[in-house]
């Protein structure tokens, strides 16, 4: 913090010696080349430092604000699949109005069909005041360290969310990066931080957070296009087109599939885990998350 006085002329000056009217603070610019969109486009973005990314972002989300408000939840992702709907019917020269119609009504599908899981994570405190924008653009590292800077603070509203819809989007630009061993990494090591284990149960909403994330960024390159110099519409249309993509990609379920890895005491069956678990949408299970998962999962009676 800076004062700003006036001296006895009767001139404003920063940190001068006459009397404190205002106070201003003072920021410190950190370094561009360490945001984390930087660091994946030029190929730096560590994947062991990815678990210390999620600590961060788990620590951050269990400081934060609770909303119990299961009924608003719901009908706050009803609106924004509706306002994506309508952006997407107004661009039919970049998204094909059938493809638009079948992602809408996958969408209110999945929504529908989720609405009692989402309704009681509302109830258990996992809606809460979050980060709202948690893409890598606003993620940088200052000394070793992962820093989250630029929450959405305009609008309450957009920053009250489900905290795995939170975490979704960090998911999701890993993804649409290639980077998708990083982003196995971050949900991995944020479940694990997470000593509830709340968040295991509410994996199954976590395709529709992903989908609604990738079709909010493809909404906003459609209305970039608009804005766009005569030269680059194309390519911001084609960004949009592959954003729509990808938000298609992550509603279509895929068939089941255990994959067991055993093995003696240290012979690297994490290893192999973390390895093949991006390229299969699989989690790596320990021992310790799979005994947390059945305590949390409701117990079932009667033939399997």
């Amino acid at each position: 913090m800076l004062p700003v006085t006036v001296g006895a002329n009767g001139e404003f000056g920063l940190g001068g010696e006459g009397e404190a009217v205002e106070w201003v603070v003072k920021m410190r610019r950190f370094d561009q080349a360490a945001l984390y969109d930087r660091m994946a486009e030029e190929g730096r973005l560590r994947l062991d430092s990815m678990p210390r990314l999620a600590e961060t972002i788990a620590a951050f989300h269990a400081s934060a604000d609770r909303v119990l408000s299961a009924g608003l939840t719901v009908a706050s992702l009803d609106g924004v699949l509706g306002d994506n709907a309508g952006i997407f019917a107004a661009h039919p020269e970049s998204i094909r109005p059938h493809a638009s119609e079948a992602l809408a009504a996958a969408s209110r599908d999945s929504l529908a069909r989720l609405a009692p899981l989402l309704e009681a994570r509302a109830r258990g405190g996992y809606v809460r005041h979050c980060h709202g924008d948690l893409h890598l653009r606003n993620v940088v590292e200052i000394e070793a360290a992962a820093v989250l800077f630029d929450a959405i603070e305009f609008d309450d509203r957009l920053a009250t969310i489900d905290v795995l819809h939170d975490l979704a989007f960090l998911l999701m630009d890993l993804g649409k990066r290639g980077l998708k061993a990083h982003a196995s990494a971050v949900l991995n090591a944020y479940l694990d931080a997470d000593a509830s284990s709340g968040n295991l149960l509410g994996l199954a909403a976590l395709p529709l957070f992903l989908s609604m994330r990738a079709a909010v960024r493809a909404k906003v390159e459609l209305l970039r296009a608009v804005l766009a110099a005569p030269g680059r519409v194309d390519a911001v249309r084609e960004e949009a087109r592959a954003y729509f993509a990808l938000a298609q990609d992550f509603l279509v379920l895929a068939r089941p599939r255990l994959i067991a890895v055993g093995g003696l005491s240290g012979s690297g069956k994490s290893v192999v885990a973390r390895a093949i678990a991006p390229h299969h949408r699989r989690l790596s299970w320990g021992r310790d998350r799979a005994q947390r998962f059945r305590a949390q999962a409701p117990v079932r009676r009667g033939p399997a």
